[in-house]
């Protein structure tokens, strides 16, 4: 389990041990973010209306060259910037 699942793990049981959270489950997700979604469109990986596509990528799967682009190095950039 990526290190970021266990921090969204500890805090929702730290909400549960004082607040009834119901019986269904409480679906998480992490993705890229909109900071993702700029740099496509910086960079014309995207259209206006399509960059949406890189907000959404999982930073845990690994993706091939767009463009000649390294989505992969866009990812560590990304997350570097919003530290």
């Amino acid at each position: 389990m990526p290190k970021e699942y266990k921090i969204v793990k500890k805090l929702v049981n730290k909400i549960a041990s004082k607040n009834y959270l119901g019986d269904r489950e409480i679906p998480f997700f992490i993705g890229s973010g909109s900071f993702m979604e700029v740099r496509a469109k910086e960079l014309g990986l995207c259209e206006e209306e399509d960059c949406w596509y890189f907000n959404n990528l999982s930073p845990y799967k690994k993706y091939k060259n767009v463009q000649g682009i390294n989505i992969n190095e866009l990812f560590k950039q990304s997350y570097k910037a919003i530290l």
